[in-house]
């Protein structure tokens, strides 16, 4: 079979990293004399690893963050922030533990690049997310009370069937943060604080 028919193939087949792996791959197999196993193996892992980043870089997508921040790029010096709670929060085992993160503080102390690159590491390691502002989440919410479908927002971000689904409805009033909190945090059963 020849080579062109091959690549051809593999597209059909959406086989993206194994087409954009074949030329090197076989040469490798050709020099060193490995077996078709070894071949086929190291095909089948050039797709899955493609294939890994793709996914990542759509749900990086789907998050809509705002900016590209990392846990490396913040300056912990000369802050009261614990940077080793940021670190394990950033490795994403509250999610393991079905545990949310509420970031507080004041105008400029990082709570959203910390959100961010938490909400990045945490995607990397394969969980998804998505970012939202307050104002953004009142916005929803209040538009899914005037539309008759509250509780939409929370069975579509965490894929909840909508007949199991505890009711969320927003009071005409929920117009502050700490109203929205309110109803978002019986889902949370404790907030670990960054100082």
């Amino acid at each position: 079979m020849e080579r062109t028919e091959v690549l051809d193939m593999m597209s059909s087949l959406k086989l993206y990293g194994m087409r954009s792996a074949y030329d090197e791959t076989l040469a490798t197999a050709i020099k060193r004399k490995h077996e078709p196993q070894r071949f086929v193996g190291d095909l089948l892992k050039a797709e899955i690893s493609e294939k890994q980043a793709r996914s990542i870089k759509y749900q990086l997508t789907v998050a809509k963050l705002p900016l590209a921040k990392d846990v490396e790029d913040f300056a912990f010096k000369d802050t009261p922030i614990n940077e080793a709670l940021v670190r394990d929060l950033a490795g994403g085992g509250f999610i393991a533990q079905q545990r949310n993160v509420v970031l507080v503080g004041g105008t400029g102390t990082g709570k959203t690049h910390l959100a961010i690159a938490i909400a990045r590491s945490c995607i990397r390691a394969g969980s998804r997310g998505r970012f939202f502002t307050t104002v953004d989440l009142v916005n929803q919410l209040e538009a899914e009370d005037r539309a008759g479908r509250q509780g939409r927002l929370w069975c579509k971000r965490f894929e909840v069937e909508p007949s199991t689904r505890r009711e969320v409805a927003l009071d005409h009033a929920a117009r502050t943060a700490f109203q929205i909190l309110g109803a978002v945090l019986p889902l949370a059963p404790s907030l670990p604080s960054l100082n």
